[in-house]
């Protein structure tokens, strides 16, 4: 949870690249956490207006891991820009 804060925190401080980075923290310390698949969400959304190759392996990341997830159209979008 500290580490998803902090990630809400640079991002709305304008650090895309920190809140990123707390965010693959998070997921390789705990990738069966209950903020998984809403961390890997956020990461295609805050990447996807400043670096869209990244946006778009962190969206088919996304579905890979949750293929029917809440966020599926998103991602379905960010890899057809």
């Amino acid at each position: 949870n500290a580490l998803y804060e902090e990630a809400l925190i640079a991002q709305h401080s304008g650090r895309v690249d920190d809140a990123v980075r707390r965010l693959e923290s998070l997921l390789r310390r705990a990738p069966d956490s209950a903020l998984a698949e809403t961390a890997m969400a956020q990461e295609f959304r805050w990447l996807a207006p400043v670096d869209r190759p990244r946006a778009q392996a962190a969206a088919r990341r996304y579905l890979s891991m949750f293929p029917m997830g809440s966020s599926r159209a998103e991602a379905e979008q960010v890899l057809a820009q």
